[in-house]
C-alpha cells in the first residue's frame, strides 16, 4: 500500500467516525433533531449534512468552526421546550453579528 493510499485509507476512516459522532449528537436527545432542522440552523442544504453523516464528503474547517456550528451544537441538545433553541439561535446569531462589526 502506498503512502496516498494510506492516506486515503486513514481519512476514510476519520470521516464515517466523524459522521457517525454528528448523527449520534444530533439524534441524541428525544425529540430527534432533523437533519432538516439542523441544515435551518447551520444554514448548510440538508443533503450536506447528510453527506457529512455518510462519511462521504469532508466538511471545511470554517464550516465547522463559524458561530452556526454552535446553533448546530445547541439544535442536537435541545429541549421539550423550543423556546431553548430558539434563544441559542438567536444568540448565535447575535454574536455573530457584534463579530462582523468589529
Amino acid at each position: 500500500m502506498s503512502k496516498m493510499e494510506a492516506y486515503k485509507a486513514e481519512l476514510a476512516r476519520f470521516l464515517e467516525g466523524f459522521g457517525a459522532n454528528v448523527r449520534h449528537v444530533r439524534t441524541a436527545k428525544s425529540p430527534h433533531c432533523s437533519q432538516e432542522r439542523l441544515s435551518y440552523t447551520t444554514r448548510l442544504h440538508r443533503t450536506e449534512i447528510g453527506k457529512i453523516e455518510q462519511g462521504a464528503v469532508e466538511p471545511r474547517l470554517t464550516t465547522l468552526l463559524l458561530p452556526r456550528a454552535r446553533a448546530a451544537a445547541a439544535c442536537a441538545m435541545q429541549h421539550d421546550d423550543h423556546r431553548h433553541l430558539r434563544f441559542a439561535v438567536a444568540r448565535s446569531a447575535q454574536r455573530q453579528h457584534g463579530e462582523a462589526n468589529e
